[in-house]
């Protein structure tokens, strides 16, 4: 029997997310920020925050914001933009 010397690759998030973005301050809030698109630029992204109700159950708050990159991104986000749609 051969033993394996190859390390097991694994992967631990927390850990990553520490090293690179730093500890989270607001475990009740997530940002994420859109790098790479056609279409949007900018600020564009998502925010998730996470109040609480009276009874200590979380509720979901998602503020999206998109910022067009060229005419097609600006055009749709006017779009979007008139269509307010409330949960």
């Amino acid at each position: 029997m051969v033993a394996s010397t190859a390390p097991e690759a694994v992967f631990d998030a927390e850990s990553f997310i520490n090293e690179y973005y730093g500890a989270w301050s607001d475990p009740n809030r997530v940002v994420l920020t859109t790098t790479d698109s056609n279409t949007w630029g900018g600020a564009s992204g998502y925010v998730y925050t996470f109040p609480r109700q009276p009874n200590g159950t979380p509720d979901i708050d998602v503020v999206i914001v998109r910022e067009g990159k060229n005419l097609k991104g600006k055009m749709l986000g006017f779009v979007l933009g008139t269509s307010d749609q409330r949960c």
